[in-house]
């Protein structure tokens, strides 16, 4: 990551509220005492299906690495909350990540909080494209990004995923800010 970069990510605000058909989605930064509701919805395994860096369910240890980095400088990582319950993670630093506990899947939260990301990091005078890659079966999060201007870029790659404990497939997307204009005047 560029300082440009960096400093657009580290830049972001530390927490907003969008209203929702279902509700109020609070986003706030990600604190080390997320780690037992972030335990409980990535034990599910539709949650964790397609995070292939993380082992299903994940251990302590690895949830406490994996706090660790949503927590330290460089990440924007934001907890979801829908209506003060837990909801999910969004990530903005070298890549886009995110996942939605399953009952407030459908409901806007990936993609309202993807739009104010990507809105407060473009805000910045950065011209590096957010990045992301998506397993080639989650369909779901590839139209989501789509629809929100991701182009794919490049051929697919193979990653080794700790959930399947296999060698899988994943889409590399990145969102310019030329797409994100494009995408922000269609809406």
């Amino acid at each position: 990551m560029t300082d440009d970069a960096y400093a657009a990510v580290s830049a972001l605000p530390e927490s907003a509220d969008i209203s929702l058909p279902a509700g109020q989605l609070h986003l706030r930064r990600t604190l080390i005492g997320d780690g037992p509701m972030i335990a409980d919805a990535l034990a599910t395994r539709s949650v964790s299906r397609y995070l292939a860096a993380l082992p299903y369910p994940p251990d302590e240890a690895t949830l406490h690495t994996y706090l660790q980095f949503l927590c330290s400088s460089g990440q924007a990582s934001r907890t979801m909350e829908l209506n003060g319950a837990f909801a999910g993670i969004v990530t903005l630093s070298s890549q886009l990540t995110f996942w939605v506990v399953c009952k407030f899947w459908r409901k806007g939260l990936a993609s309202r909080s993807i739009d104010w990301l990507a809105e407060n990091y473009f805000s910045k005078p950065v011209d590096l494209p957010i990045k992301a890659e998506v397993h080639t079966a989650n369909e779901a999060s590839l139209a989501l990004l789509t629809r929100k201007g991701f182009e794919r870029s490049g051929s697919n790659k193979r990653r080794f995923s700790f959930v399947t404990e296999t060698a899988e497939e994943f889409v590399p997307l990145l969102l310019s800010r030329s797409a994100w204009q494009i995408h922000k005047e269609g809406d």
